[in-house]
């Protein structure tokens, strides 16, 4: 079934989003810090996994779950959203 893989990870994503607002974590309480961190810790795990799939550590294997995009050889959609 494509595209369950990603849901999962979309599910589980609003459910950190929804346990940080209802708890006053991060976003209600520095929305731009929070945006800022993430989108650092992203950057750095994108360029990771870059460097991991140029030296050929990284590969991507087949599965029915994935949706099927490539953001870039190897590198499916659903690592950006895991990443996040």
């Amino acid at each position: 079934m494509p595209g369950i893989y990603l849901g999962a990870i979309l599910f589980s994503l609003a459910g950190m989003i929804a346990i940080d607002l209802k708890c006053g974590l991060a976003l209600r309480t520095a929305p731009r810090r929070t945006a800022a961190a993430v989108a650092l810790g992203t950057a750095f795990f994108l360029l990771w996994d870059g460097v991991g799939i140029v030296t050929g550590v990284f590969v991507k294997g087949d599965s029915p779950l994935f949706v099927g995009i490539d953001v870039a050889p190897h590198l499916p959609l659903e690592e950006i959203f895991f990443l996040i």
